[in-house]
């Protein structure tokens, strides 16, 4: 690699980064899009998981970042925006070293250049909900876990660090990444020792944000009551558990919907997957990239599946396998 090259990745991702933070200053929301919004928004004032301010389980994380920002422009519904805005930015930058990680520069400009142009990635990056920043999560984690794949323990317990403080601002990303991580570690490491520093890692800092929700909440006892209030009335209805055949189709069905438009006109590079594995066969990466996705899917699918931005989750590793596929 020429000593420019690491200049070239820096200047490109920047590029690409800067373009989606302007590109999405113009529509940024300018009122609380819905009734999570407006919890996240009372939990400014005060923050009480037990009083849904803001709902279980608690995002405590995004909601401390929501009050450094709301300081600064004293109005909640354009500081969770912002935020929103810089979260799409820095998954952009992510994205590009993520690709080019995993394949090459050619791959990681058009994949973070796809992701930085998708509809719905564009529109959670405007508004003031946690999935752009749960995607930035969701990249940080996978960067670091394929280096990690790729036999390096120090990223094993720099992924482990940023998993651990990911559930703080969108729980959800530490049970949905959990295997991404572990599974990079046992393949690319085979030590034991490392994993079982790699969970010591995601236990503290895991730590460091859930001890301060649950005095902040009143207590164990009051968060996990409004924790299991809310997974009786929203979560098990629509689980294959609580709820019936039915429903789990029509969420199959709106996942799949969300993908779609997630990925625009890239979905149709999935006619191309057939053709690339004749070609150049189906290896580590392609596998990490499918670990990813599954996980997610499987468990939107049969357990909930609350709204299209959930598949910011996974949708960055999809754009980078087809865009690969594109390009090839």
């Amino acid at each position: 690699m020429s000593r420019t090259a690491p200049r070239l990745d820096l200047l490109c991702a920047v590029a690409l980064s800067l373009l989606t933070v302007l590109s999405r200053l113009p529509f940024r929301a300018r009122m609380l899009y819905n009734w999570d919004a407006v919890q996240f928004a009372l939990a400014l004032r005060e923050y009480d998981v037990s009083k849904h301010q803001p709902h279980p389980p608690g995002y405590i994380l995004y909601v401390g970042l929501g009050r450094i920002v709301n300081a600064w422009l004293g109005d909640p519904a354009a500081a969770y925006a912002l935020l929103a805005v810089v979260f799409s930015g820095l998954t952009t930058f992510v994205v590009f070293y993520l690709a080019r990680e995993v394949y090459d520069r050619a791959t990681a400009l058009a994949a973070a250049t796809l992701l930085a142009v998708s509809p719905l990635f564009w529109f959670y990056g405007a508004v003031g909900l946690t999935y752009a920043g749960e995607a930035l999560c969701a990249v940080t984690v996978a960067y670091f876990a394929f280096r990690a794949l790729k036999g390096s323990e120090t990223d094993s317990w720099l992924a482990a660090g940023y998993l651990g403080l990911a559930g703080g601002l969108r729980q959800s990303v530490l049970l949905l990444l959990f295997p991404l991580w572990l599974g990079a570690t046992v393949v690319g490491l085979r030590r034991v020792g490392t994993v079982v520093i790699g969970l010591a890692v995601i236990a503290v800092a895991t730590l460091t944000w859930f001890v301060p929700m649950i005095w902040l909440s009143g207590g164990l006892d009051r968060y996990l009551a409004a924790s299991l209030e809310l997974a009786d009335s929203v979560v098990k209805p629509t689980s294959i558990l609580g709820g019936p055949f039915e429903t789990t189709l029509r969420i199959s069905r709106y996942v799949l919907e969300s993908v779609l438009v997630g990925l625009g006109p890239l979905a149709l590079a999935v006619f191309l997957v057939p053709w690339y594995v004749r070609r150049y066969g189906w290896g580590r990466a392609e596998w990490f990239l499918v670990g990813w996705t599954v996980p997610p899917i499987v468990v939107y699918t049969l357990v909930h599946f609350g709204q299209a931005g959930y598949v910011l989750t996974f949708l960055p590793a999809l754009v980078v396998l087809l865009s690969r596929v594109l390009i090839a």
